[in-house]
């Protein structure tokens, strides 16, 4: 049966993403119109749901690593913001190879736009990204030509410095109370059934019936998108981290085995 939205499995989604991907589909709906979508009734319990997780979210807020991981944010943020700099005073060299490098260089930084607007796991894509694509056979001899190679293994340490911050936080938050599980269930549950609202209304009548409805899929899809590369980067980062710390990892893949049954990959589930 043809799915209108992208499917994104709610459970594997940091607390805090997830607020932010619910807060972000109230905002289309609160443009589009919710009356218009069909949505009316499902959007105002959700609000409601997502107020409800944000309180239990400054308890997290509270905890020992946030400060330390403010912190970081700023320290990543200097990094990238000196790269930069330093690319862009390559843009007026008397070497004409070097002023092509730089402009090469500088039209990848903008295509990412202000890092510092995005949510903690966006920004940490987005860097994940940016760094990916220095690295590749096309720019990496351009950085080089720069001189900027310190730069990107700085932003590299900084990134991983900050993933690592934000990893031993989850961990802390395996310990919330029980309330806390609760409001994260009913919130997963609420924003599941507007999507499902959504798919009845879009496979009953079709998304020709309403322009309100196809905007709303369109809207939806490309939000969508976004949190799906943030967790296949997070994937991608924990299959790397798995293969350096094989023998750590044993005991914490065997508690985590009933929480993938029926599931090939072997992503966290954080609705635990």
């Amino acid at each position: 049966m043809r799915r209108f939205l992208i499917f994104i499995p709610l459970y594997r989604l940091r607390h805090e993403t997830l607020v932010q991907l619910v807060s972000d589909t109230i905002g289309i709906v609160d443009v589009i119109g919710a009356g218009a979508v069909g949505v009316k009734t499902i959007s105002d319990l959700l609000r409601v749901k997502r107020d409800d997780a944000e309180k239990h979210l400054d308890t997290v807020k509270k905890s020992i690593f946030t400060g330390k991981i403010v912190e970081q944010d700023k320290v990543r943020d200097g990094t990238l913001r000196g790269f930069a700099m330093a690319v862009k005073s390559y843009l007026h060299h008397a070497n004409a190879e070097k002023r092509d490098a730089a402009t090469h260089l500088q039209i990848i930084i903008d295509n990412y736009g202000s890092m510092e607007r995005r949510t903690y796991d966006d920004e940490s894509a987005a860097i994940h990204d940016i760094l990916t694509e220095l690295a590749t056979a096309g720019i990496a001899p351009l950085v080089a030509l720069l001189g900027l190679g310190e730069w990107v293994a700085q932003l590299t340490a900084d990134n991983n410095r900050f993933f690592e911050l934000m990893h031993e936080r989850y961990k802390e938050e395996a310990n919330r109370p029980s309330s806390m599980k609760e409001s994260r269930a009913a919130l997963a549950e609420t924003q599941q059934a507007l999507v499902d609202r959504v798919e009845a209304l879009a496979t009953l009548n079709g998304l020709d019936s309403s322009p309100e409805l196809a905007e709303f899929v369109a809207e939806y899809n490309a939000m969508a998108a976004r949190y799906k590369r943030i967790l296949a980067i997070e994937k991608g980062r924990r299959a790397a981290s798995h293969e350096g710390n094989e023998g750590d990892d044993d005991e914490e893949n065997e508690e985590n085995e009933g929480n993938d049954e029926g599931n090939d990959d072997e992503e966290e589930d954080f609705s635990k």
